[in-house]
């Protein structure tokens, strides 16, 4: 198990043993930093800030196991991956369950 350090955007996490992992199955909005009319206040900027602050109250500072794709790194060398952690007691997604995938 390791613990999620820090959530880069909605679908990238970097662990904490330095590991950058690109969650398998989610997408977000990115800025683009070569756009110099990139608006933080823009339809892409908003989604982009929910998407990473939706991923943040899921599993910031929270243990999670992996489970690796094929290929496992994506041509940034990003560790593509399948994210799961355990809810804690009294919480839920709606469906009940103890385990999620992110």
């Amino acid at each position: 198990m390791r613990t999620v350090q820090q959530v880069v955007y909605g679908d990238r996490l970097i662990l904490d043993n330095g590991e950058q992992v690109q969650l398998l199955g989610v997408w977000s909005p990115k800025p683009d930093p070569g756009k110099k009319d990139f608006k933080p206040d823009s339809a892409m900027g908003a989604g982009e800030r929910r998407s990473r602050e939706f991923t943040q109250g899921m599993v910031q500072g929270r243990q999670v196991w992996l489970t690796y794709g094929d290929p496992a790194k994506d041509s940034l060398g990003n560790n593509l991956a399948y994210v799961y952690f355990k809810l804690g007691s009294g919480q839920s997604l709606g469906g009940g369950g103890q385990q999620v995938s992110l």
